[in-house]
């Protein structure tokens, strides 16, 4: 049989545990929020990638064809 002193004790332990729970659960959802928000902002970075990407691609076909339209490639390859 269980002393009260020995019943106080568990009793404190499980309380105890259950705060360390409590705690490593909230810890467990403001990681996963800062996770959402570090995945949006990967999204963000990616789309703006995207769009760079798509403005130098267009930005190289209108180089290629003001080289070609002042025949200065031609000049350097037949020199």
């Amino acid at each position: 049989m269980t002393t009260p002193t020995n019943r106080t004790r568990h009793r404190n332990e499980r309380r105890d545990l259950e705060r360390r729970v409590e705690h490593a659960r909230d810890s467990l959802r403001i990681l996963a929020g800062l996770l959402v928000e570090q995945r949006d902002a990967m999204t963000l970075v990616r789309h703006e990638l995207d769009a760079l990407t798509d403005r130098h691609a267009a930005l190289m076909a209108v180089a290629a064809i003001a080289i070609d339209d002042t025949g200065l490639l031609e000049d350097r390859v037949i020199k």
